[in-house]
């Protein structure tokens, strides 16, 4: 199934950690820049954000998705992914 641009079947694969997982996500491309800064992403908190710090936003292109991992999202430099730090609010 596809929501938003992002295929929702590898979701809990890619975005699970020990900290648990995010719901809701959806992200859509809102206009044509070609380099990630017109993505609009929202989600829902993890139940509980005791063990977390801050949220990171990847895209992936689609080629590569299916074969993404938690491994391979933690040695993404962080020039390529966006930080969302926690607010307490439900959603960001």
């Amino acid at each position: 199934m596809k929501k938003g641009g992002i295929y929702e079947k590898n979701m809990d694969f890619i975005f699970r950690s020990n900290a648990g997982a995010v719901s809701n996500l959806y992200a859509s491309d809102v206009s044509d820049y070609g380099n990630g800064r017109d993505f609009f992403v929202s989600f829902n908190k993890d139940v509980d954000e005791s063990q977390i710090s801050h949220y990171r936003i990847l895209v992936v292109p689609t080629a590569n998705y299916i074969n993404f991992s938690l491994k391979e999202a933690n040695n993404v430099s962080s020039n390529n992914y966006t930080i969302v730090y926690k607010s307490g609010k439900s959603t960001y």
